[in-house]
C-alpha cells in the first residue's frame, strides 16, 4: 500500500512541512495554475486543491492511469494518461469529462498549452496531437520521432520541444524541437 506525500514552503523555501496525501495508488505528475490552485494526478485519480494542499479534493476515475495535467487558463484544463486516456474541465476541476482523440490505444505522457486555445499532447510512441479549439478536438502532426518520448513543452504556439530516448536500448537522450508547431 502506499503512502504519498511531499513537502510543501510557504517562505521561500528556508523550512519545509510534510503534506502527507490520503491515496493508495501511484502519483504521475503535478500542476499549478496559481500560488494556491492545483492538481496532482495519478492512477485512477485526479486531486484538486484551492489552498495550497492544505486540503483538497478526490475526483476518483475508475479505470484511468493518468500520467500529466495542464492547463491553458485557470478554468480550462486536460488530464491525459495510458490508453487514450483524456479528461478535460472548463470549471476549474469541479468537473472532468472524458473525450475522444481518434487516436486508440495511445499512451497519452504529456500536455502543454502555450495558449488558451492551441495545446499539444504527446505519446510515449512519439505520436504529438494538436487542439487548436482549447481541447474540443485533436488533430495529430507529422514527426520524425518513433522514440519513446515522454515529456512536451511548448513557449508558443509555434517553438515547442520534446524528450525521450534514443531508442529501446540506447542509453543516449532525444531531444527534438520546432520552430513551426
Amino acid at each position: 500500500k502506499w503512502h504519498w506525500a511531499f513537502r510543501k514552503s510557504t517562505d521561500g523555501g528556508q523550512t519545509w512541512t510534510k503534506k502527507s496525501l490520503n491515496i493508495t495508488s501511484s502519483v504521475s505528475a503535478m500542476s499549478f495554475n496559481s500560488p494556491l490552485n492545483g492538481y496532482i494526478v495519478g492512477d485512477g485519480f485526479i486531486l484538486k486543491t484551492t489552498d495550497g494542499f492544505n486540503t483538497y479534493t478526490n475526483y476518483a476515475v475508475s479505470g484511468a492511469y493518468f500520467m500529466s495535467i495542464g492547463f491553458s487558463s485557470p478554468t480550462n484544463g486536460i488530464a491525459v494518461g495510458f490508453n487514450e486516456t483524456m479528461y478535460k474541465t472548463t470549471d476549474a476541476g469541479n468537473t472532468w469529462t472524458k473525450i475522444t482523440t481518434g487516436s486508440a490505444g495511445r499512451n497519452w505522457c504529456s500536455v502543454s498549452f502555450p495558449t488558451p486555445t492551441t495545446g499539444y499532447v504527446l505519446g510515449t510512441s512519439g505520436d504529438i496531437i494538436k487542439t487548436m479549439d482549447g481541447g474540443n478536438t485533436w488533430n495529430p502532426i507529422q514527426t520524425p520521432a518513433s522514440h519513446p518520448l515522454f515529456s512536451i513543452w511548448f513557449t508558443s504556439v509555434d517553438t515547442g520541444f520534446v524528450v525521450g530516448f534514443g531508442n529501446l536500448v540506447s542509453t543516449k537522450g532525444y531531444l527534438a524541437m520546432t520552430y513551426d508547431g
